[in-house]
């Protein structure tokens, strides 16, 4: 849908994909998992664990190279104050978009710059 592949209604409104389109992109998408990704889930929400408690700990293991939410620089998402990290201009460089099209995709910083009273 994103890459242009679809058709327009005779209102000029993007036509919805059959259910064979999407089901093949739901396919296609639980195809890319690897098994070992799936079992490591499993074993973090705690459904698969040994019933006798010895493999609770991985619930409390820091994050890894296997977690795929891991920082790759090693750098907390979270700053000193528990809020969430919020990319600045360098970050943004990085990427292949344009500042616009970023705040389309991620939306505004709710870092407040100007002057806040509270309510």
């Amino acid at each position: 849908m994103l890459a242009g592949n679809h058709t327009f209604t005779p209102a000029g409104r993007i036509r919805k994909p059959d259910l064979r389109q999407i089901c093949q992109w739901i396919l296609d998408s639980w195809n890319a998992i690897s098994t070992d990704t799936i079992k490591r889930s499993f074993l973090k929400c705690c459904i698969t664990n040994a019933l006798d408690g010895i493999e609770d700990d991985i619930l409390w293991e820091d994050m890894d190279e296997s977690d795929p939410f891991a920082d790759n620089d090693g750098e907390s998402i979270v700053d000193e104050e528990g809020e969430l990290f919020y990319a600045g201009e360098e970050e943004v460089s990085v990427l292949d978009v344009n500042e616009q099209e970023y705040r389309d995709i991620f939306g505004e910083s709710d870092i407040d710059e100007g002057d806040f009273n509270g309510f």
